[in-house]
């Protein structure tokens, strides 16, 4: 029973708290979908807006799946909860940020080619030179490898033997 102009629901002994149609006050009360984020809420855009989906609130006033939630969901790279970013971690926007594999070559990497599988002439998955003309082991399909000597030596810059006169 509404007492006074300023009244807008009286549920009497039974007004008040969070979840409740009437508040103390005789106003509505606090609850998931009145658009304003109380209590344990995690979030709240209105009963029209908690429809959940990625990134939205769920109609339970709880946050629906989404970057930083420490869960890689589709469309997300990566996500460990903090996304901040920095060599080989997990960055803004759940997309991974500089790191080995990644085709650039950042830092300290000796050389990234994004596909990184050791073979001869390649990249290493450590994203340091694997087997290569020049780096002093001779190994198939090279002749001889002289490193830094190669091409001022009877080695030729291709790891080829040089026929001198």
């Amino acid at each position: 029973m509404i007492n006074s102009p300023q009244e807008t629901c009286d549920d009497g002994s039974a007004n008040g708290g969070y979840g409740k149609a009437c508040g103390y006050d005789c106003q509505p009360g606090a609850r998931c979908g009145d658009g304003i984020k109380n209590g344990t809420e995690q979030c709240d855009l209105g009963d029209d807006k908690n429809v959940g989906g990625y990134g939205g609130c769920k109609p339970t006033c709880t946050l629906d799946a989404r970057c930083g939630d420490a869960k890689v969901q589709a469309g997300e790279d990566c996500d460990d909860g903090k996304n901040l970013g920095g060599y080989g971690k997990c960055a803004p926007g759940c997309k991974y940020g500089a790191r080995c594999g990644d085709g650039i070559k950042n830092g300290d990497e000796q050389c990234d080619d994004g596909v990184n599988d050791g073979s001869y002439g390649k990249c290493g998955s450590d994203c340091q030179f694997g087997p290569r003309c020049g780096d002093k082991i001779v190994q198939s399909p090279e002749t001889c490898d002289a490193g830094s000597l190669n091409g001022k030596s009877d080695c030729s810059s291709s790891c080829t033997l040089q026929v001198t006169k």
